[in-house]
């Protein structure tokens, strides 16, 4: 095996590791959902002083497109919702995000601004710039907190969403809206520096292999 080769294969090893990484016991942070089916979403729950609204927005930020499910409050456990994700392509991330009201009540005077806003996926998307929701798939939310009643809360909703309603990253419980969703699969990506560095890596060995051949012709 000549030296060129030993480099490239622990390169492509630790880029399939990466993206072959599966989700924690305890959730992953910032996950994408990404649409496979028709999506719907079941209310499960809620621990939180502030009254959150749940949404499906179909474009972030953007409240005339999104579709409210439940609130946190006043949503009964097991509320099924089906949001019209029609306009979304299968393999194109579905986002949800919460209203949250810092006077307690829904509706209220909130939900005006950036900052009363947190959705799943990236962090850049909340004006903490933080993650403010934790996916579970359902095996792994049952196995930590007990396993949810499959009459009130179908099988097929596959993942579990919890979001942290507080600005600034709070008590980071990841309870203050729980929901369960289905028609998503959670995609793992891997950092930008990260690929970024194995990018150059890659770069750099093929660039070292076509200057061999070069040299040898």
């Amino acid at each position: 095996m000549t030296r060129n080769r030993k480099l490239f294969l622990p390169l492509i090893a630790a880029a399939a590791l990466f993206w072959a990484r599966p989700a924690l016991a305890d959730g992953v942070l910032g996950a994408p959902l990404i649409k496979s089916g028709d999506i719907a979403a079941v209310f499960i729950g809620a621990d939180a002083d502030y009254s959150n609204d749940v949404y499906y927005f179909a474009t972030v930020g953007e409240m005339a497109s999104a579709t409210f499910l439940f609130n946190n409050h006043a949503g009964p456990p097991g509320t099924i919702v089906d949001p019209d994700d029609s306009a979304l392509a299968i393999g194109a991330e579905a986002i949800f995000g919460i209203c949250v009201d810092r006077g307690g009540v829904s509706p209220g005077t909130a939900c005006a601004e950036a900052d009363d806003f947190f959705y799943t996926g990236a962090a850049s998307r909340n004006d903490d710039n933080l993650a403010h929701a934790l996916v579970w798939s359902r095996a792994d939310y049952e196995a930590q907190f007990g396993a949810l009643d499959p009459t009130v809360f179908p099988p097929e909703y596959s993942y579990v969403v919890g979001f942290e309603d507080i600005l600034g990253g709070g008590d980071e419980d990841y309870n203050d809206a729980i929901f369960a969703v289905r028609g998503v699969n959670v995609s793992v990506v891997p950092e930008p520096l990260t690929m970024t560095l194995l990018a150059s890596g890659l770069v750099g060995v093929g660039g070292a292999s076509l200057r061999r051949r070069r040299t040898q012709d």
